[in-house]
């Protein structure tokens, strides 16, 4: 580009995140990126994904890292969680999940879209798969994807993302301490000691 002013500056080199699942996507964030987004799917999915991304990354003479996307969808209790899960599923836009399937069909082999068919084979909502419940029952549940999975952190999505912030900040996170996770001080890597 010629002519042109980007502002701010930044003061270091941006980190560029892409988000892949296939190994044409994993290659593709190691050779280019610096950190992948995956879907938070099972313990073996997320360990196979990351553990490919950092190996092709080793081979290359670089680093990369992994990150989880998972939503949460919170309640006071967990049978009210899953209340306001069943409520947003009623109302899914149906226009909306068939044009996705839709967008996905000429892609036959990507991890994106083998997982979107199959969400909506399940009638459900894409944004899978949920940290469901009370705060105590999140802040287990991200203790579990921490001890079991080599990611090198989470992404967090809500249904109401100003409220769930909010409950997460204030609700989820102080059990998260009470539970040992902290910031490690290398950085990104959360770690429950």
């Amino acid at each position: 580009m010629e002519d042109c002013y980007g502002y701010p500056q930044p003061s270091r080199m941006l980190p560029i995140v892409c988000a892949g699942m296939s190994d044409r996507g994993v290659r593709f964030t190691v050779e280019n990126g610096d950190a992948n987004f995956i879907g938070g799917q099972d313990f073996e999915t997320v360990t196979r994904l990351t553990n490919q991304a950092k190996s092709m990354a080793s081979e290359l003479g670089k680093s990369v890292k992994t990150y989880g996307l998972y939503a949460v969808v919170h309640g006071e209790t967990d049978e009210e969680a899953r209340a306001i899960h069943a409520h947003h599923q009623a109302g899914a836009d149906e226009g909306a999940r068939a044009g996705w399937v839709k967008a996905a069909t000429p892609d036959k082999n990507g991890a994106t879209a083998t997982m979107i068919r199959g969400a909506s084979e399940q009638s459900s909502t894409i944004r899978e798969p949920f940290l469901m419940g009370s705060a105590e029952t999140i802040a287990r549940k991200i203790m579990e994807v921490q001890k079991q999975t080599p990611l090198d952190g989470m992404l967090f999505t809500f249904p109401e993302f100003v409220q769930g912030m909010s409950f997460f900040g204030e609700r989820v996170m102080p059990i998260l301490r009470d539970m040992g996770l902290r910031r490690t001080a290398w950085g990104d890597r959360l770690v429950a000691v």
